[in-house]
């Protein structure tokens, strides 16, 4: 896969580069307005997903530029932060005010957390997604929430915290791990 690099336009026009070379490898279309600020390549390096001022996520397809899915859900204006899982199959995405984690095959959302974030990484296994903001890191259990539970796991500037606040969204304990 060679190396490339995406950038947008406040137009909502997405470019995608060769890093080598320069060259302009895929060019999308401006929808007149609502930027595009996040950016994430697919581990095959065939699909960019997007995140824009709207709301919205698009996964594209490189080269080419036509869109294979748009996947809404967020609350807040900005998508902040995008991340595909190692084996391409999960995408997560971040908003000041949630964490979706997608099915990137079928485009639906396989779990939500009401947490305001900034970025988000998958663990190298796809079974964790680490999320931070605000001074905060999360470890999110993704495992769990394929079976539509959740665990949430909360530490603080890298120390363990334990048992110190619980959510409406998941009753299960709290605990950090090695990996904050």
């Amino acid at each position: 896969m060679a190396s490339q690099v995406a950038s947008g336009s406040f137009q909502g026009a997405v470019a995608v580069h060769d890093a080598k070379s320069g060259k302009e490898t895929t060019r999308t279309p401006g929808d007149g307005g609502y930027g595009q600020s996040q950016f994430a390549f697919h581990p095959n390096g065939k699909v960019l997903a997007s995140g824009d001022h709207r709301r919205t996520v698009r996964l594209w397809a490189i080269p080419g530029g036509k869109v294979l899915k748009r996947l809404r859900g967020h609350r807040r204006s900005v998508i902040e932060d995008l991340a595909f899982s190692a084996d391409g199959e999960l995408l997560a995405s971040a908003d000041e005010a949630d964490v979706r984690v997608w099915n990137v095959r079928t485009g639906k959302a396989i779990g939500v957390a009401r947490i305001g974030t900034y970025c988000v990484a998958f663990s190298p296994d796809g079974k964790r997604l680490a999320v931070g903001g605000n001074g905060e890191a999360w470890i999110l259990d993704i495992g769990r929430w394929r079976s539509r539970r959740s665990e949430r796991r909360r530490c603080r500037r890298g120390l363990a915290a334990r048992g110190d606040r619980r959510s409406s969204d998941d009753d299960a304990p709290r605990s950090c791990s090695p990996i904050c």
